[in-house]
């Protein structure tokens, strides 16, 4: 069934829409409300495993423009609160961050140091997926991916 569902966002969201930073956050916040109702219902676990693909282009499509740790060092705390709480931040009722999510945090890397490299040659891409903990993209679909944000477009 989830496997359905995940091809389902696939060819009818990712594949078809273009997104901003905001969108890309209600994306994360869907797949995070899906993820949550059939954990409750199946087993922790088992939703994140079977969107798994789906998530991961969640993640690439939802890069900061620039690197996590400048919005980390916001000095209004409230304004990063809201920001953060789309992303899987520590708040109540907030998704957990997965131990992919906390690579990429770690890989610190911004949506435009992803794009260069990501096009540079395949492994220059192979490399960024690896740092960014996207285990189940290939080369193609992570471009086919990227292609859809709104700020490389212009």
């Amino acid at each position: 069934m989830l496997g359905t569902v995940s091809a389902a966002l696939w060819e009818n969201v990712l594949s078809r829409y273009r997104f901003s930073t905001a969108g890309a956050a209600q994306l994360h916040a869907d797949l995070a409300a899906i993820c949550r109702v059939v954990d409750k219902q199946v087993g922790t676990g088992v939703a994140e495993a079977g969107l798994r693909r789906c998530i991961e282009g969640a993640r690439l499509v939802g890069l900061p423009v620039k690197g996590g740790k400048e919005r980390a060092s916001r000095s209004n705390e409230d304004e990063g609160a809201e920001d953060w709480e789309a992303w899987g931040g520590g708040h109540e009722g907030a998704p957990r961050e997965s131990e992919a999510d906390a690579a990429a945090g770690e890989a610190d890397l911004g949506l435009w140091e992803v794009e260069r490299r990501l096009f540079a040659d395949n492994q220059a891409a192979r490399d960024v997926l690896d740092e960014l903990g996207l285990e189940t993209l290939t080369e193609t679909e992570a471009r086919a991916l990227l292609r859809r944000r709104v700020e490389l477009l212009g």
